[in-house]
């Protein structure tokens, strides 16, 4: 299970939730696994807004910046390993 946060400060959006891993771990695969469970994430394909940035951060993080027509932004972070972490 991953953990991963969607930040709206604008509209006043945090939201965190976990996730299962998808079997093929691009970063599309993992943006389309994000908004199946968090749907507060806009649909780049159907909305203004539009990925600006992707990349990840060694093994562990994933991060999304988002932008819209009017230059307001969400992010979005994805801690990979979080199951990891919470076994005893």
């Amino acid at each position: 299970m991953a953990k991963a946060q969607f930040r709206n400060e604008i509209e006043g959006i945090d939201v965190s939730k976990t996730l299962p891993t998808p079997k093929v771990q691009t970063l599309e695969a993992w943006f389309k696994a994000l908004r199946k469970v968090i749907p507060q994430i806009p649909d780049p394909k159907t909305s203004d807004w539009k990925i600006e940035h992707q990349g990840t951060t060694g093994v562990q993080w994933i991060n999304y910046t988002m932008v819209n027509s009017c230059q307001q932004r969400c992010y979005i972070t994805v801690d990979r390993k979080f199951s990891q972490f919470m076994r005893t």
